[in-house]
């Protein structure tokens, strides 16, 4: 169902608060959730206001002036978040157990990147990262260039994330090539070129804010070079 409802409440000050709510339903057609829009009077439409504003009065509406039960009887909230109030954690403020974070659809990865806000609880224990090693090819020549990269980094931590706020994305990211040459320190994506013919394993190993560790492996192969006689 795509129709909002716009709820209209009278508070003590006199004034009027506007909320969109939109039903959400689950697979067998039973209310799971709401969607919660910010709206500023009868006219049920996203005013022109800027997204920051918007998602801020929206919930201060929602959770100090009406009291979220009220709006969702107890059902979880979804609420889009802006870059800058991610970037601010402010997401960390309302509890898991009601709200789901909507992240908008043009917040790329940018700088300062994005965090995992799933689940959010800053008591709930670290989770180990996981992360994946991809190769651009796993054979080749001496002398070639290998081009690995990180191919699957999760994060179930609210801190423990691979674009956290002010880190560069490559931060706590370690390639071993196992060929004896120093550690490159760096990532997702790095090079190396293999001296010698041999079979090799290279080693990712990232490691997360809060000093959690993940590995991977992967073997590559690297031929001799051949020489063309004729």
């Amino acid at each position: 169902m795509k129709k909002d409802l716009l709820l209209r409440l009278d508070t003590e000050d006199t004034s009027d608060v506007f909320v969109a709510r939109q039903p959400i339903f689950n697979k067998k057609k039973s209310l799971y959730a709401y969607e919660l829009l910010f709206r500023d009077g009868l006219n049920n439409m996203m005013p022109n206001i800027d997204g920051d504003t918007a998602t801020s009065t929206l919930l201060s509406n929602s959770f100090l002036t009406l009291g979220i039960d009220a709006l969702t009887g107890g059902k979880k909230a979804f609420i889009n978040f802006t870059r800058k109030l991610l970037i601010q954690e402010i997401p960390f403020l309302f509890p898991r157990e009601t709200t789901v974070i909507e992240i908008l659809e043009n917040i790329d990865r940018l700088p300062e990147g994005l965090l995992f806000y799933d689940n959010i609880s800053k008591t709930r224990p670290n989770k180990p990262p996981q992360v994946s090693i991809s190769l651009l090819s796993d054979a080749v020549m001496v002398g070639d260039t290998v081009t690995a990269w990180n191919d699957e980094t999760r994060f179930y931590d609210d801190k423990a994330s691979y674009h956290y706020p002010a880190l560069p994305e490559w931060a706590g990211t370690k390639w071993d090539w196992g060929d004896g040459t120093p550690v490159t320190v760096g990532g997702p994506t790095a090079n190396h070129v293999y001296q010698k013919p041999g079979t090799y394993i290279i080693t990712l190993e990232f490691t997360d804010t809060e000093e959690s560790t993940a590995k991977a492996i992967k073997e590559v192969k690297v031929l001799p070079l051949t020489i063309n006689k004729s």
